[in-house]
């Protein structure tokens, strides 16, 4: 999922367009607020495929799915945050990947 997010500041032309839409959404309360109601949707359609991934099922008394996918979002954020504090040095992936990697992974999954 996060390999579009890639691709799409990867090409110049629509990251200028995801620069402006950035700072427009940033700057005013009210869209930056549906933006993370928009992000957290998307995290609840991950859960269940993530849940199913891991074997806890539908159970809402497993909270290793939604951990994994707030973590994974929380990491773009971080990432985005960065880079744009940054003014974009270095590549975007590099703040992503850097994010991501502190995350610890458990093979007993």
């Amino acid at each position: 999922m996060f390999d579009i997010t890639l691709e799409y500041v990867k090409d110049d032309r629509q990251r200028a367009r995801n620069d402006s839409m950035e700072e427009i959404v940033r700057s005013t309360p009210q869209l930056y607020a549906r933006y993370l109601e928009k992000m957290q949707r998307g995290q609840k359609l991950l859960i269940g495929r993530i849940a199913a991934r891991i074997g806890s099922g539908e159970s809402d008394d497993d909270p290793r799915a939604a951990a994994i996918v707030g973590a994974a979002f929380a990491c773009v954020q971080a990432a985005c945050e960065t880079w744009f504090a940054s003014e974009q040095f270095g590549a975007f992936e590099q703040a992503l990947d850097e994010a991501m990697n502190i995350l610890a992974v458990q093979t007993s999954l």
